[in-house]
């Protein structure tokens, strides 16, 4: 039997998702991008999603989705929770990310986007009934974050939080 560090490690770049049954870890490093995990903890399947910007701002018809985008993104993971045979509220929310990376970002006329990404994040699973049930996002500097599938842990290790961040 293999020890629990020895499961298979999954990397995602921005703009991928990966879903799939435990044991093992999805990791990613965010900036201003933003994470959604997803848990289901009798199944022990779940996933990550690592997107962006909201939306492509334009119709998509016609079009692959595109998990760059939190819409395209999510709206994925949510098929991969039904192809699971699955229902929305048994999977555990969290949202990672969402910090600024340079200063004077989001001030005056350049756009929020961290602000922008997690507030999607929030909206996107709210509009399924459900809650993000932790949350790691805002202040500023890189997020390297792990979630593990078998105990739906995540451990997020933060450089330079120099503004204060929203954790739960």
């Amino acid at each position: 039997m293999k020890a629990h560090g020895e499961w298979p490690a999954i990397s995602l770049v921005p703009g991928s998702l990966w879903f799939g049954p435990g044991p093992g870890t999805v990791d990613t490093l965010l900036g201003s991008c933003v994470a959604i995990t997803v848990w289901h903890p009798f199944l022990l399947v779940g996933g990550m999603c690592h997107f962006l910007v909201p939306s492509r701002g334009r119709a998509r018809a016609g079009r692959d989705m595109d998990a760059r985008y939190a819409d395209e993104a999510f709206a994925l993971m949510c098929q991969h929770m039904r192809d699971a045979g699955t229902a929305y509220g048994e999977y555990r929310f969290s949202v990672y990310g969402g910090a600024r990376q340079l200063a004077g970002a989001g001030s005056g006329r350049r756009p929020d986007v961290p602000g922008i990404n997690i507030h999607a994040a929030l909206f996107l699973i709210n509009s399924l009934g459900a809650r993000a049930e932790r949350w790691h996002v805002g202040g500023f500097g890189p997020r390297r974050v792990t979630f593990d599938l078998l105990t739906g842990e995540t451990q997020v290790r933060h450089e330079g939080a120099m503004c204060p961040e929203t954790t739960r």
